[in-house]
């Protein structure tokens, strides 16, 4: 019974290999990332790098400085505060990151389509002028409806965007795993958040993700708070946890550094950057990843061969007979439709 199951999962793979092998195509990622067979990491910092003495950019150990010496890809930070003007992305900040070969997102609300777009423009304006490489515009919603407006809405939100150049990024955050395909064709990047585990549940039937790299989808790694979106306490182990769980799912890494706790204080700055980022860092450099997932048996291809490992192991958890921990893509204990697409996925790949 167990060899026609699996039988029957090789044969449903292979045609599934075979219908989406053709659209797998490299990222769709303009010229402003570079992607490559790296793991990608963004650091998304939300506080303020230039206001207080303690954490200037000028400081020895200030918070800018202490993300350009971990060197992710990119850093998303708010470019000012509205109400007190207060200008985040100055000259000094965006030089230190672009000598250190860092791209800069600017954070944009647009709380579901209901800032006006006046001011949006406005706001997308200042930060392109100010010398960002893009924007990641934040609450965005997954289903885009044209009975809304929110397709026109979000439209715009890119054109004005891509105004300033076509290798602009355009980097859209609903924070769900649940998102409509609409919303692939009006952005260059997709943040989900935690919910990087989740997203091929959220289309059952019809997991459209596997048409895009999975390097379109960037997740967050880690929330520093009391305690993350998973539900369980922040420390460095559970950020290089999260880190590399989203690498190995093949998606970019996002830290997420909000603060621990308590308002802000405008004459005292919150400690929204972890005594332990460094030793984060550091660990993640030295961590042991795929070279390729879906590469099962280390030929350093993904072939008919994985497909075939990947079957027999289908539907089994942690324990029993036909258990593969090597097809456990996602480590979460059993081998299920989520490790099977990512085999899909990179169907043909061959690495270096």
């Amino acid at each position: 019974m167990s060899r026609t199951i699996s039988a029957a999962v090789l044969t449903l793979l292979s045609i599934s290999v075979l219908t989406f092998a053709p659209s797998l195509q490299p990222p769709r990622v303009s010229g402003a990332v570079s992607v490559g067979t790296d793991y990608m990491r963004i650091v998304f910092f939300y506080d303020w790098l230039t206001t207080f003495p303690e954490t200037h950019i000028q400081a020895p150990n200030s918070y800018a400085i202490r993300i350009a010496n971990a060197r992710p890809q990119a850093v998303v930070i708010n470019t000012h505060m509205w109400e007190e003007e207060l200008l985040n992305l100055v000259p000094e900040v965006r030089d230190l990151f672009y000598n250190n070969g860092i791209k800069i997102y600017a954070y944009v609300n647009t709380q579901r389509g209901n800032i006006p777009l006046t001011q949006v423009f406005d706001e997308i304006e200042r930060v392109m002028l100010a010398g960002a490489d893009g924007v990641m515009f934040d609450n965005v919603p997954g289903f885009l409806s044209d009975s809304e407006n929110s397709i026109t809405y979000y439209e715009q939100c890119r054109d004005w965007t891509k105004s300033y150049g076509a290798d602009k990024i355009v980097y859209f955050n609903t924070g769900t795993a649940n998102n409509n395909e609409m919303i692939m064709t009006l952005c260059d990047m997709l943040g989900v958040e935690h919910h990087w585990d989740e997203l091929l549940d959220s289309q059952p039937g019809s997991p459209w993700i596997i048409n895009y790299s999975p390097l379109r989808f960037v997740a967050c790694s880690m929330q520093v708070d009391n305690i993350t979106a998973r539900g369980y306490n922040v420390t460095v182990e559970t950020a290089v946890m999260d880190t590399i769980n989203c690498w190995t799912a093949g998606h970019i890494a996002w830290f997420y550094s909000a603060k621990i706790e308590g308002e802000r204080d405008h004459d005292v700055p919150t400690k929204w950057l972890p005594d332990w980022f460094e030793e984060y860092t550091e660990r993640i450099k030295h961590a042991k990843l795929p070279t390729l997932v879906g590469d099962i048996n280390g030929d350093n291809k993904v072939d008919i061969t994985d497909v075939s490992i990947v079957a027999k192991a289908y539907g089994s958890f942690r324990g029993q007979p036909n258990w593969n921990p090597d097809c456990d893509f996602n480590n979460d204990g059993k081998i299920d439709v989520k490790d099977v697409c990512l085999v899909c996925m990179n169907y043909g790949k061959t690495y270096p």
